[in-house]
């Protein structure tokens, strides 16, 4: 069974939402981020092809199930400033990877 989650949720602090195309910039700078290198396995020189892959990933992911991919924004301030992702792992329990800005 896919897991169907909403394309937004909040805590009233912070919305998780769907990534979209305005996130490209702040997205590719995050992708050029050393510390977020250390962690995750980012291209060494981001480009818009990596944008595009990553919003095709989570299309994907939340269609299949197999991942649910959101932008971490501040209530009022639409602009992303981390990401939460889930990830199926086996059966159904799911693995989750976040990460913030260094603001």
């Amino acid at each position: 069974m896919a897991l169907q989650a909403p394309q937004t949720l909040t805590d009233g602090v912070v919305v998780l939402r769907e990534f979209r195309e305005g996130d490209r910039a702040v997205c590719l700078s995050t992708m050029r981020d050393e510390l977020v290198h250390t962690w995750l396995n980012m291209p060494a020189e981001p480009r818009d092809s990596d944008f595009d892959s990553l919003l095709r990933t989570a299309r994907n992911g939340r269609t299949s199930g197999e991942r649910i991919d959101y932008a971490v924004t501040e209530v009022g301030h639409d602009v992303a400033v981390g990401a939460v992702i889930a990830s199926r792992r086996h059966r159904d329990n799911y693995e989750i990877a976040y990460l913030a800005g260094p603001a």
